[in-house]
């Protein structure tokens, strides 16, 4: 028998200086990518509170050949598909380069 004894919450705030400096990048024309370790939709969520992007995200998915969502590490089994955050959209990752998707589009790619 198991008893509920609580629940942590751990945040890690950005820094001060982040935004500032991001701001000046951006302004500057500089073009910004994130590379971090966090989970892919903390580092969205990141990129967007530091307006890195402004466009709806999507975020490069493995599929397996059933049609349905897997992120296994079985990559002979799985194909690839661009999703929406709340993977209401899906574009085949076949029929839509990237080129085309950024022009509505902000990529995330990860890897594991």
């Amino acid at each position: 028998d198991l008893i509920f004894a609580g629940c942590l919450i751990f945040e890690c705030p950005i820094k001060e200086e982040s935004f500032p400096t991001m701001k000046r990048l951006l302004e500057s024309s500089h073009q910004t990518v994130m590379i971090t370790g966090d989970n892919v939709l903390t580092a969205c969520k990141v990129a967007k509170d530091l307006n890195m992007i402004n466009k709806k995200v999507l975020i490069l998915s493995t599929v397996n050949n059933n049609n349905n969502n897997n992120n296994n590490d079985d990559d002979d089994e799985n194909s690839f598909i661009w999703q929406t955050i709340n993977e209401d959209e899906q574009y085949d990752i076949n029929e839509y380069s990237p080129k085309q998707l950024m022009k509505q589009f902000d990529l995330c790619v990860y890897g594991k």
